[in-house]
């Protein structure tokens, strides 16, 4: 596991957020904030901005996870990888677009 995600689910877990504490429309609220926060900085500021915003989304995001469905970023990163590679093993680029295995074999 990746240290920052490390440090973020444990940060939920010492000040005590779970479902019992924030319900998920709640959760989803300040995830929300923290993506509009994102946009506007990425629109209007600089490097250094859009990286703090970009990681608040990353941490309400992974707090999201943990606290609702008690998995972190992580696993769902393995998680999409290993779908993702399942679709597209086999497949190549042809003429500049990706063309998975069975459309190969068609």
């Amino acid at each position: 596991m990746n240290t920052g995600i490390k440090l973020a689910t444990k940060w939920v877990e010492v000040v005590g957020l779970s479902k019992k504490t924030s319900n998920v429309n709640k959760s989803l609220k300040v995830f929300t904030d923290e993506v509009t926060e994102f946009v506007n900085a990425v629109q209007t500021k600089g490097a250094a901005e859009v990286m703090d915003e970009g990681g608040d989304c990353v941490i309400a995001l992974n707090s999201f996870f943990v606290m609702h469905f008690g998995f972190d970023l992580s696993e769902l990163m393995q998680h999409s990888t290993d779908k993702i590679y399942s679709r597209v093993a086999g497949g190549k680029m042809v003429n500049g677009k990706f063309t998975k295995k069975e459309d190969l074999d068609a």
